[in-house]
């Protein structure tokens, strides 16, 4: 039997606000049942991947995600409470 993984919850304020770009462009984090978390942001791997300081990498199976600053501080008290 395959382990599901699924979004049991989102962290911090509803993304339908302030911080949404556009209505299917809502930055989110979101805490998966496997305790893991999930970032919804802009992907600025192309730029950023070249800028990381030197003890920094990012695999071809990875991206850099940017997230803006209202959504992570909106979500840390719920990351630090878990």
């Amino acid at each position: 039997m395959q382990n599901t993984v699924l979004v049991t919850r989102r962290l911090g304020a509803n993304a339908h606000g302030s911080r949404c770009y556009s209505p299917s462009a809502c930055p989110n984090i979101f805490e998966l049942n496997t305790g893991d978390y999930l970032a919804v942001g802009r992907d600025v791997t192309a730029y950023m991947r070249r800028l990381l300081p030197v003890d920094a990498g990012c695999a071809e199976d990875e991206a850099i995600v940017l997230l803006p600053q209202r959504v992570v501080v909106l979500a840390a008290p719920e990351i630090l409470a878990a």
